[in-house]
This record gives C-alpha cells, structure tokens and sequence, in this order.
C-alpha cells in the first residue's frame, strides 16, 4: 500500500519522539542524581537507547521508519526516495526528536533541581546529608574532564589547534613538568573542565603570584536553580571544618574524640557535632527559584572553623579553602556537563577532526548494516509467510541489536550520535528550555553530529549500491522492507 508523504512525515514524527523520550530517559536515569537507575551503567544504558528503537521500528516498517535523516539521504543517494521525501522527512525526525526531548524533560523535571556537590568524604557523612552528588561512571557518560585541552570552546581556530595536538609525538604531548602537575592539582590554575566560577590569581609553577593584569577571568555560569549559591558557601565551609577536624582529632570519626595525647578533648568533642549543625542550614527554605549568584565565593568563617584554623598555619588554611572551593565549582561544572549529555552528545576528547572522521565512520557502519539487513528479505519468495515474518518480526529486532552492538562499540570517542535529529533536536531543547542549573548547550561542537553523519549516510548509500549488485545483479525484485517504501 502506498503512503502519501503526509502519513510518512507524521509516521517518521512519532516514532522519533518515541525514540527520544525513551533514549533520553535512560540517558537521564543514568546521570541525574537520586533516580532509582543513577549510575546503572554504560552497557545498560547503551541496550536501552538502541531498543528504543525497535518499538517505532516494528509499529512503522510499512509506512516510514527511517529514523534519521542519514537514513533517508542514503535512501536518496540510492534512489528509492526523492530529494523532497528526504527534506520532508528529516525536517518531521528533527521535529520529533524535539518533541521526545522536551516529554522526557517534563517526565525527569524534579531531578533536574538538583545542588551540584562533591562526593561525601565519608559514608556517614552520606547519609546525614542528602546531596546531588554524581558517581564515577556517569561523570565518565558525562564526558567530564579536567585537562585543559579536551575542553569544548568557541574558538573557530579550536578545531585546528587541537588536530594538531593528536598528531604531535606522544612525548611532546606529555612535556609537562611535575611543577606544573603539581600545579594543576593544588588548583594553582584554574584546572576546571569548560567555564568555572572562578576568579583566580595564576602561579608560576615554582610558586609565586604574577601581576593583577594576567588574572584569570572565567564566566560565570548560569544558574537557576531552587537550590542557592548562599547553600553551597556552606556546605564548602563544613567541608573544610571536617579536614581540618581530621587533621586536629584522626578519632573523632569514629566517635572517638580524644586525642592521641588526651588533650583538647572539649574543642575536639565540640567539633564532632558539626554535621549537627550543618543539617540545620540544609533543611532551611531557599528564597526563591530565580536566577542565583553564581560566583560562590570563598567559604565563610565560622567561630568554630577559625577556632580549628588556630591550630594551622595560615597557608594550610588557605589551601583547604581553595580546594574546597574548586571542588564545589568543579561539581557544577559536571552537573551542566551531565545535563547537556542527556539531551545531546558530548566528545569524551574534544579534537574536532577526530570527532568527525568518528561519527562519520560510525555513521556508515549503522546505515550500511541496517541496508542490508533489509536486504536479505529479497532472498525469501514474494508474498510467502516467512518472508512476511521476517519483515515484521526479525528485522526490527536485528536492527535494534545492530544499533545497540555499534553504539556499545563505537560510541566511547563522541557517544555516538550516527543522527543528525537525534542530536540537534534534543540540543536546541536544551538550548531553549528552562532546565535549572544548566550550562552552555556548545553549538560550536554540534557541526559535527549535524553534518557528519549526512555525509557516512551518503557514503553508505554509496556502498550499498555496490552491495545490492554484488549480491543481486541486474536489482532483484525491491520492495518489502523496513527502508523501503
């Protein structure tokens, strides 16, 4: 039966937003705090993205199940399709993946409130405070990262500048001293991933500040959230008063609150009841859910902290503060990096050449294989049962395994976009959308999921054609399959 193009348009429509809000929502499950599948995992995440596919796969085989614009330039480069089905039908899978964006926002919107905090330095510490605090293995999901050079810019000569960082030998790309190491560790610079909210004076790496005119000022970074800058300036400055206890009474951890050599047990049992009093501040209503400082600032000082600090120098002092400072900002930092990566993907090494020859070669694996998957439905008798069977039942099924096989093996350097729809609609969601605490939606990287893959769509359509006639010389009979209609 043939389909006019309205249908096709509105079958590509739905099942894009099915694809979407279901893909997103284990991408969301994933790395968003306090969900019941936070950190499940790469493998599960990646089997749940690629078998929301097969639902919209299954329901549309006979009208239109493309499901990328890759998909249909490839079909127009081997001409089962026209130019104006390919403008059609990519412009409603943009407008379905927006669409399964924003459903799967609305469906996750309490999660995205969240306060960006380190990890608890101790289990008890854990469980007396409830923070949005996210694993190792979605920090990794999340493309995080603290090497300056695998930061995402607006830099148009970026691209450029990091090719040829990967193209240098490896020992000129680890010409780091340990001075600068060390450095960089003890947040001498500023070592945070993307745009931090920090204001702070660099050090030559021996030590040593330079003059005010080479201060580094970094941007601040949005923040609407009902969770305000005021919180954080406290929880930071717990988190420095538990160092510090750490360091004055090794036992009050444990609920031991003498010292070593029995004295100052009345300032070390004072100290043991500071999440007592932090807990106070946690549990006091947020003013409002409008616009917050950014720039935390310094902790401040409270009257048992500087009671503490009167044990310490004031260098160690110092060092703790900014460390807790940095920690707290590099925490937002990975909350925006988490939220973006829900809704589009994220290079885990920006180099932007690399990025596309990746997403380019993924690209061709997916289209290629889907093709002929589709293909093999020729080999059965027109009109009989099993070829019938294996339209409706096996190919959708061995499709979805295709995508989640290529994003499992495939998507570690860029998460795989391998669709210019399933990125860019989700991006400009994020980019329009009121989602709290969310950072810059990095449109100067999204080039390489749009374009990318129309251009390994192609070349498998290029490849396919070859294919067809190698395998069926003179066309075969066409018809039948998920891709052709």
């Amino acid at each position: 039966m043939a389909y006019s193009l309205g249908i096709r348009c509105l079958a590509e429509f739905i099942g894009m937003a099915i694809v979407i809000y279901t893909g997103e929502a284990a991408l969301a499950n994933e790395l968003l705090p306090s969900t019941k599948g936070h950190a499940m995992g790469w493998g599960w995440t990646v089997f749940t993205f690629g078998f929301a596919f097969f639902a919209p796969l299954q329901i549309f085989s006979k009208v239109s199940a493309k499901l990328s614009p890759a998909m249909c330039l490839a079909q127009w480069v081997w001409g089962n399709i026209t130019g104006v089905d390919f403008i059609c039908l990519s412009l409603a899978e943009f407008a379905g993946a927006f669409v399964g964006a924003v459903l799967h926002w609305i469906h996750f919107l309490p999660h995205y409130k969240t306060l960006p905090e380190p990890p608890s330095m101790d289990k008890d510490d854990a469980l007396l405070r409830r923070r949005d605090t996210m694993r190792e293995s979605a920090l990794q999901i999340a493309s995080y990262a603290t090497r300056p050079d695998r930061k995402v810019t607006r830099n148009p000569i970026s691209p450029l500048k990091h090719t040829f960082y990967y193209l240098r030998p490896s020992d000129v790309i680890h010409e780091e001293t340990p001075e600068e190491v060390l450095a960089e560790y003890y947040h001498t610079t500023d070592p945070l991933h993307r745009r931090a909210s920090v204001t702070s004076d660099k050090h030559r790496p021996g030590g040593g500040s330079v003059s005010s005119d080479d201060r580094v000022h970094v941007r601040p970074l949005a923040r609407k959230t009902i969770q305000v800058a005021d919180l954080q300036r406290h929880l930071e400055a717990a988190h420095v008063e538990k160092v510090l206890l750490q360091r004055t009474c090794p036992g009050c951890q444990s609920g031991n609150f003498s010292t070593s050599n029995g004295a100052n047990d009345a300032s070390a049992h004072e100290a043991g009841h500071l999440s007592g009093d932090h807990a106070d501040q946690l549990q006091q209503p947020q003013p409002d859910d409008h616009e917050a400082v950014v720039d935390i600032g310094p902790a401040p000082s409270s009257p048992r902290l500087l009671r503490l600090a009167s044990r310490f120098d004031t260098n160690t002092i110092d060092k703790e503060k900014q460390r807790a400072h940095a920690l707290y900002q590099a925490a937002v930092v990975a909350d925006q990096n988490a939220k973006l990566s829900i809704f589009a993907t994220r290079p885990a090494i920006y180099s932007p050449l690399f990025n596309f020859i990746t997403e380019t070669m993924g690209t061709v694996a997916l289209i290629l294989l889907a093709l002929l998957i589709e293909l093999q439905a020729r080999r059965f008798p027109e009109g009989s049962d099993i070829k019938l069977f294996y339209e409706v039942g096996v190919q959708a099924l061995l499709i979805s395994f295709v995508i989640v096989t290529c994003i499992a093996g495939l998507g570690g350097p860029t998460a795989y976009a391998a669709n210019p729809a399933r990125d860019i609609g989700p991006r400009f969601a994020h980019w329009i959308l009121p989602i709290p605490g969310k950072g810059n939606s990095e449109w100067s990287y999204a080039w390489v999921p749009a374009l990318a893959p129309l251009v390994g769509g192609a070349i498998a359509g290029l490849l396919y054609m070859a294919i067809e006639e190698m395998i069926f010389p003179g066309g075969g009979s066409k018809g039948g399959g998920l891709f052709v209609g």
